[in-house]
């Protein structure tokens, strides 16, 4: 935004309310997604916030444009498609429960899916974050989230379920026994001689998916 007022001899703080309006149009015209020039809208107005000056995005005049430009460029957000029961189902029968790797894979599948954690969720988990009640599942502490900006936690039960080829504790009890794990990172990469390594990071469960 400075660069652009600059470049036509506009004051980028403070700014006009035409100014930030033309700044936007241009940028819409010139291609740039709706939810870029969000961010940028965002920035702009914290920058005037921070200096105490007049929030420009606030005037009638730039409401209007970005209200436009949201109705013409804007778009649905891409969300992936999600994992039905019956999926779960086909998946989880895939995986072996002999092996370490199958082990582990149906453990991260039932669990995610139990508890419907985030990919980062998952990932973030130590084993004492499991707290253990043979008669009624397993409580899982989640330290922080993505919707957590506080990082207060929240804690999500997931019971035993009704079928055992499915149920989520009883597929992480079997992960832990096979893998030995018994302090820090629950969720772990394994090597082709189905030696137990370090943590999984987001991109190795969207991966194992």
């Amino acid at each position: 935004f400075d660069a652009w007022c600059a470049q036509f001899g506009r004051a980028s703080l403070p700014a006009a309310p035409a100014t930030l309006a033309l700044f936007l149009t241009a940028r819409a015209q010139a291609g740039l997604k709706v939810a870029s020039l969000g961010l940028a809208l965002s920035a702009i107005r914290a920058a005037h916030f921070d200096a105490s000056l007049p929030d420009p995005s606030a005037n009638p005049e730039v409401r209007t444009v970005w209200e436009g430009i949201r109705r013409t460029h804007g778009a649905a957000p891409r969300c992936a498609a999600p994992l039905t029961g019956d999926a779960i189902r086909s998946i989880v029968a895939s995986l072996s429960k002999v092996e370490r790797r199958g082990l582990r894979d149906r453990a991260l599948v039932l669990v995610g899916f139990g508890g419907a954690f985030r990919r980062s969720e998952l990932v973030a988990l130590d084993v004492d974050d499991l707290t253990v009640d043979p008669a009624r599942g397993v409580l899982v502490r989640v330290q922080r989230s993505k919707t957590d900006q506080l990082g207060a936690g929240a804690d999500v039960a997931l019971p035993f379920g009704s079928h055992a080829d499915v149920c989520p504790v009883r597929a992480l009890e079997a992960w832990r026994a096979a893998s030995g794990v018994e302090d820090g990172a629950l969720f772990r990469s394994i090597d082709r001689h189905g030696r137990v390594g370090g943590r999984l990071d987001g991109r190795d469960v969207a991966r194992i998916l």
